[in-house]
């Protein structure tokens, strides 16, 4: 067992993803910090005699608008899930573009080569009446599967009637999402990032009119992990407190 990564001051690790470089010939880890507004740090041995050891790979990972979320004040708007959208038929999973979870910015984006952040999710159907769509809200996990659809979670507080009665209890759901073939999903140039952080439905279905968000998955209160089995029809979920 080695120590990747320490002394990373207020650091939240979320999750990690493994990248393979075709042209540099290695691989590298990612590491995803939630806390503030974000950081994906990068770790990797190899170069030479030196190891190369960690290095910055992404500020501001998952707040930068301020236009969803007060981008610092909340101690949790950093990026979250990652997860690699593996090219068109290419035989190895490892390679491909970054998919990143961006806390703050209540969506889920895929990173182009150029740097443009092109929107994959933003709204899904409502987990509190199961009809309205409505804006991500707390989206943690993601996982792209051998067929290129993309599952994800995401938390959502929701009133509840107690009885018959008047009042009402505060609940927490977490559903997991389904997204079919998302590697179809058309880039957005990197001219277009800054004003893509302000869409809302209306304009991703302009720019992917064929966009579509199912529920997959509700039955916890937290979902912790989800993992696409061997045969890759399975799927295994854990989390806490069935419902």
């Amino acid at each position: 067992v080695e120590m990747v990564i320490e002394d990373v001051s207020d650091s939240a690790f979320y999750d990690m993803a493994w990248v393979e470089d075709a042209e540099l010939g290695r691989g590298y880890l990612l590491l995803s910090d939630s806390s503030s507004t974000g950081k994906v740090w990068r770790y990797e041995t190899g170069g030479g005699l030196v190891p190369i050891g960690k290095s910055l790979y992404l500020d501001q990972s998952g707040c930068r608008s301020n236009f969803w979320t007060s981008c610092g004040e909340q101690a949790r708007s950093g990026s979250k899930g990652l997860a690699v959208q593996a090219l068109k038929d290419e035989d190895r999973f490892d390679i491909g573009s970054l998919i990143i979870v961006e806390g703050g910015e209540k969506r889920i984006v895929r990173l182009e080569k150029d740097g443009a952040r092109t929107p994959l999710v933003l709204n899904i159907p409502s987990l509190c009446d199961g009809k309205e769509s409505m804006r991500l809200s707390s989206p943690g996990k993601v996982v792209y599967t051998p067929f290129g659809d993309l599952l994800f979670t995401d938390t959502v507080q929701c009133q509840e009637q107690i009885g018959n009665g008047t009042e009402t209890s505060l609940i927490t759901r977490t559903g997991l999402f389904r997204v079919k073939e998302v590697l179809n999903s058309p880039s957005i140039a990197f001219h277009q990032s800054r004003a893509a952080h302000k869409w809302t439905m209306e304009q991703m279905i302009e720019h992917h009119p064929e966009v579509s968000v199912e529920v997959a998955y509700i039955g916890m209160e937290t979902i912790s992990s989800v993992v696409v089995g061997k045969d890759v029809t399975s799927l295994f979920i854990s989390g806490g407190s069935v419902m």
